[in-house]
């Protein structure tokens, strides 16, 4: 696996999305609640969408509708993380995705101080982000101070990574990465 959680290995990541060929509606569910339907409508009937569905991927779709639909930071973070995994090959689309997912993965940490699993891969990933954006000194600042924190300093894992992404940082090297074994 990949610092930002991109799955390594022979399978394609991410997972593909089916996308309506007309309307180009991403089908996430087979069980819409009937709220969501008329949010979805509205939504992919809208001028914006039938503009953004054209030359973007479909984890950058799926993002969109997932924030139409009121779902939380923490997946719509993860929709825009796999749709810059879908551009890597376009640093400006794969720039602008990373920005959208930190933005999300910030309103998360914002809103959550339990330090649970979530929580705590948030801050790793934002990190990350940070990082592959070359915010250096943000991404310097945040794993110096997870550095600190017992959840982090407690894990070897934990540790092993923010001690990597530091190596990385003094490199300023913005490319992805796997996580160390």
């Amino acid at each position: 696996m990949r610092l930002d959680l991109k799955p390594a290995g022979p399978g394609a990541a991410p997972a593909s999305l089916h996308k309506c060929p007309n309307c180009h509606f991403i089908v996430y569910s087979k069980d819409l609640k009937n709220g969501d339907r008329q949010k979805l409508l509205k939504l992919i009937n809208s001028r914006e969408y039938r503009h953004i569905s054209v030359d973007n991927p479909t984890y950058y779709l799926l993002a969109k509708i997932y924030e139409a639909t009121g779902k939380d930071d923490l997946e719509i973070a993860h929709a825009y993380l796999r749709a810059s995994w879908q551009v890597e090959h376009d640093p400006q689309k794969c720039a602008k995705y990373l920005e959208a997912s930190h933005a999300k993965f910030g309103a998360f940490l914002s809103s959550n101080r339990d330090k649970s699993t979530p929580y705590i891969m948030a801050e790793l990933v934002s990190g990350e982000i940070e990082r592959r954006l070359g915010r250096f000194g943000q991404a310097l600042s945040r794993f110096s101070r997870l550095q600190k924190q017992p959840e982090f300093s407690g894990a070897e894992h934990l540790s092993a990574i923010i001690n990597y992404q530091l190596e990385l940082i003094a490199a300023k090297d913005r490319e992805p990465h796997d996580i160390r074994r």
